[in-house]
């Protein structure tokens, strides 16, 4: 019964990611999908060839000779995100996945090695195996794509995203306007309109908030639900994304007003015994 109903949820879901036309065990006609959504249902894509984008990482040294094919002798592993992961996150840039692999006799294998970090592939692979819930891909071919992330970007998406934190729009905004690059993925120039009209609608700039999370949508590939929200509501009640709380900050000695440091000596100064 339980081997059915896997079997049913399997099915279920490749529908909804391949059109009818697709013969999903023919490599020259692999379905379209995502490495996070092969990462997340691992058992549905086993045996079926898929499209899917990644950033790439490193070469790798995983292998699992009892319960996988993938041997250093006869398989490259490199490591890498997905294409659309955001990477400038701690958590997502430590989140990278291992389990990509590539025949020695394929002959794009040697070109692994010239690969440099962040470089964008768009790859055609099968889940050959599945282990401790991970699935173990072989990759059969990948084609380079122009855009990549680069460093400087990541760092300056990074530190926009921290003062977004400490709710410090106007630094956020200076960080994110050294991000603004043509040459950058579609997912990354949609995230840095994303915090642009996030950080001018917080600061009451309405106007610009949602010309910028406008320009966001009409970037996002997969059509972000929570964003398409976001702009909607920037369009329809922009009042709820104004930051309303008060912000406070410690004064440096220098510029406290005299009265305070005044109190605050009299405080510390212990009073005299009354005789």
């Amino acid at each position: 019964m339980k081997c059915i109903l896997a079997s049913a949820t399997t099915a279920l879901l490749l529908q909804s990611v391949c059109p009818a036309q697709i013969d999903q065990n023919d490599p020259s006609t692999p379905i379209e999908t995502t490495l996070s959504a092969i990462r997340q249902s691992p058992e549905a894509y086993r045996g079926v060839y898929s499209r899917f984008e990644i950033q790439f990482d490193t070469v790798g040294q995983v292998q699992n000779p009892f319960f996988t094919r993938f041997v250093p002798s006869e398989f490259v592993n490199f490591f890498a995100w997905d294409g659309e992961q955001p990477i400038w996150r701690k958590s997502e840039f430590h989140n990278v996945f291992a389990m990509l692999f590539m025949s020695k006799l394929n002959e794009q294998s040697s070109e692994i090695h010239r690969l440099s970090i962040y470089d964008r592939l768009s790859c055609v692979g099968i889940v050959r195996s599945t282990f401790q819930g991970k699935p173990w891909i072989e990759v059969l071919s990948f084609e380079k794509m122009v855009t990549k992330v680069d460093t400087p970007t990541l760092a300056h998406l990074y530190r926009a995203e921290t003062w977004m934190n400490r709710r410090d729009w106007s630094k956020a905004i200076s960080e994110l306007g050294l991000a603004t690059d043509s040459r950058q993925p579609s997912f990354v120039r949609s995230a840095v309109r994303r915090n642009l009209g996030v950080c001018h609608m917080r600061m009451g700039e309405v106007e610009e908030g949602r010309r910028h999370l406008k320009a966001a949508v009409a970037l996002d590939g997969r059509k972000d639900r929570s964003l398409v929200a976001m702009e909607r509501e920037a369009r329809q009640q922009p009042r709820n994304q104004l930051d309303l709380e008060v912000s406070t900050r410690q004064l440096t000695d220098a510029e406290r007003p005299m009265w305070e440091a005044f109190d605050d000596a009299s405080a510390s100064t212990p009073a005299a015994p009354v005789r």
